[in-house]
């Protein structure tokens, strides 16, 4: 009789996730996950053919996390772009390593589609609550984003260090200026 298999597909899954949160996704392989898990590194191999399957699951999963952190943010604030930003620099402030492996690293097609088609949603979101034509709202949406972007690979990296009051102040600003007008939605 073989043995009972204690870990599962998503506990290999949930490990690696972790290996990401603590120590980046380069620290990813099958000792560092057994390890997390608390086996040998049969059972990761499994649910799994090799380590990029797991990385990607990483991904997915990291992903899934961000997308429903955005969801309840925005159903807190009233301004959409506010609250994904908010959502994008407390990421990078908080969790690092994974806003580095989400957002600041070479990207495959998967990564790429995900970036690209949430910035073509949320740019046509934008255009539809301002009742503004598609260019004026993906370049209003493009140049929020760039500077949301350049301060959150900053905090990512250690480069700066600010208060979650200053991230505020920053939006507040942001939504406020001339060329970024945001409505309340």
């Amino acid at each position: 009789m073989p043995p009972k298999i204690r870990f599962s597909k998503d506990d290999v899954v949930l490990a690696a996730y972790e290996v990401t949160r603590q120590k980046g996704l380069e620290a990813v392989n099958a000792r560092s996950v057994a390890a997390q898990i608390g086996c040998s590194t049969q059972p990761l191999f499994r649910e799994f053919s090799c380590m990029e399957d797991i990385k990607k699951e990483v991904f997915l999963h990291a992903r899934d996390c961000f997308d429903k952190m955005t969801a309840d943010e925005i159903k807190k604030e009233e301004n959409t772009l506010k609250a994904q930003g908010r959502v994008y620099l407390t990421l990078a402030k908080n969790e690092p390593n994974l806003f580095r492996m989400l957002f600041m690293r070479k990207r495959n097609e998967e990564c790429a589609n995900f970036a690209i088609t949430r910035a073509c949603q949320r740019a046509a979101e934008y255009g539809q609550i301002m009742n503004v034509e598609a260019d004026e709202a993906s370049d209003t949406y493009i140049n929020f984003w760039m500077f949301i972007h350049g301060m959150a690979t900053m905090l990512a990296t250690g480069y700066l260090t600010i208060s979650d009051e200053m991230v505020e102040e920053v939006l507040d600003n942001l939504s406020t200026s001339r060329r970024l007008a945001f409505p309340k939605s």
